[in-house]
């Protein structure tokens, strides 16, 4: 039997860099270890952070001298101060056990004795004594210190990974090869080719009551159809084969009553580039934006949120596609009737680019609209489901990061989940990680907005 090499305990009272960890590093999220202070306090001490870049262990302590020590023999950088913390028992204040597990070199912290006991008795850590004193409930002038955990790898999931490399490694030639040749092609014809999609798609579309129903029926078709043409994918996706494909995304920034847009700016870019990281990181899936020439390697960098991933609207919009519905009834009456309409006029206008591609359902771009708000007051993004090409999300600072690719999961085949780590569980659910399951990456993959070519 193979021996299982631990992973990484990651503590942090960033939620900015807790999201960039689920996102972007391969962490799962573990809850709220404690409370601390963010800054000085009157009795607080700082809980010093050190990472080490030759195992990818997290260390802390309040000791100045062994944090020197650290860095000086053991290989560990001065990452600052993760918070402040209590030197001693009182004021409800409870121990921070500390664990160190000398295989992997992790260190784990927790208030729990009985979780503490259990580690150094089945999982070959030694109980290193008591790290500091923290809370374990919310107060004023504290923060939650958020906990985090990189799963390591044995043995076997090493060949499995060098499998899937190498998979990876042939197919992404083949597309480096010939995708700029389909992309170049599709560029220099594809004006005459989008304006007759967006011409076939608003004659059919717009048509009262009955072009909606029509649609969405044609997009169920295209979605059957593509995902049947994806089986091999599929297949190989739950071994853990996912060579890299693609998707498009176009954002539509609508204006108010006012003309003022409806977003922040900075906050889109923000969300994008966290629905990039979220989608290759965990899926395998690059996301470009929609135009012409744009032209991508699974052997290049991500790609960076940029202005061409959005679409400012030059004309103020009316209530109906503003301020919107998220319920059953809300949805179906917003695809059916005038919203509905007037989102797929939006579209081929704004997004130009992807009309041909809806027409025949392979890589359909996702369009995401930044409405002003949603009725009930208590969602912030909302999806139809792989039925329908858009989803609607507040793009403001006080929408959580995981609401774009969340909604960009409905649009690609996934439906809710109940697990705090998983990207399909909402937000009011509790929902705060980012992953996927085999059978969830497969699915994404097999969705017709997501695609090699």
């Amino acid at each position: 039997m193979s021996e299982k090499i631990m992973g990484d305990h990651f503590y942090t009272i960033s939620e900015p860099e807790r999201d960039s960890a689920l996102a972007r590093s391969g962490y799962r999220f573990e809850g709220i270890a404690c409370y601390v202070a963010a800054s000085p306090t009157q009795g607080s001490i700082p809980l010093f952070r050190l990472f080490n870049h030759d195992n990818g262990d997290h260390f802390y302590t309040t000791s100045a001298p062994e944090r020197n020590r650290a860095v000086a023999s053991a290989g560990y950088q001065n990452e600052g101060v993760a918070c402040y913390v209590r030197g001693s028992s009182g004021n409800q204040a409870v121990p921070f056990y500390r664990l160190y597990n000398g295989d992997s070199g992790d260190h784990f912290y927790t208030t729990s004795k009985t979780e503490a006991d259990s580690a150094a008795a089945n999982d070959d850590y030694q109980a290193e004594g008591v790290a500091c004193y923290v809370f374990t409930s919310n107060a004023a002038g504290l923060v939650p210190l958020y906990r985090l955990y990189k799963p390591g790898h044995d043995f076997w999931d090493d060949i499995a990974d060098a499998l899937s490399d190498a998979v990876d490694g042939v197919v992404g030639a083949f597309t480096t090869v010939f995708g700029p040749v389909i992309t170049t092609a599709e560029g220099l014809i594809g004006g005459a080719l989008n304006a007759l999609g967006g011409i076939l798609r608003g004659s059919i579309c717009e048509i009262p009551y009955l072009g909606p129903s029509v649609c969405t029926a044609w997009d169920g078709v295209l979605t059957a159809g593509w995902a049947v043409m994806s089986l091999p994918d599929v297949l190989g996706g739950l071994i853990g084969v996912h060579p890299e494909k693609r998707m498009t995304l176009c954002v539509i920034i609508q204006l108010d009553e006012e003309g003022s847009t409806v977003a922040d700016y900075k906050y889109a870019l923000e969300a994008i580039q966290y629905a990039i990281d979220v989608f290759k990181n965990k899926a395998n899936v690059r996301i470009l934006s929609v135009g012409p020439f744009v032209y991508s390697s699974p052997f290049s960098d991500p790609p960076a949120a940029s202005r061409d991933y959005i679409s400012i609207e030059s004309t103020p919009s009316g209530p109906e596609t503003l301020d919107v519905g998220c319920g059953a009834s809300d949805l179906l009456s917003q695809i059916e009737t005038t919203p509905g309409q007037v989102f797929t006029a939006k579209m081929i206008r704004e997004c130009f680019w992807g009309n041909a591609r809806s027409v025949v359902g392979y890589g359909a771009p996702v369009v995401t609209f930044a409405v002003r708000d949603f009725k009930d007051g208590r969602h912030t993004g909302c999806s139809a489901g792989p039925l329908n090409d858009y989803v609607t999300v507040v793009l403001r600072n006080t929408t959580k990061l995981r609401t774009l690719p969340h909604e960009l999961g409905h649009a690609c085949n996934l439906w809710h989940y109940d697990d705090i780590d998983n990207l399909m569980t909402p937000g009011e659910g509790g929902g705060v990680g980012v992953d996927l399951s085999n059978v969830q990456v497969a699915l994404l993959r097999a969705s017709r907005h997501v695609t090699y070519f």
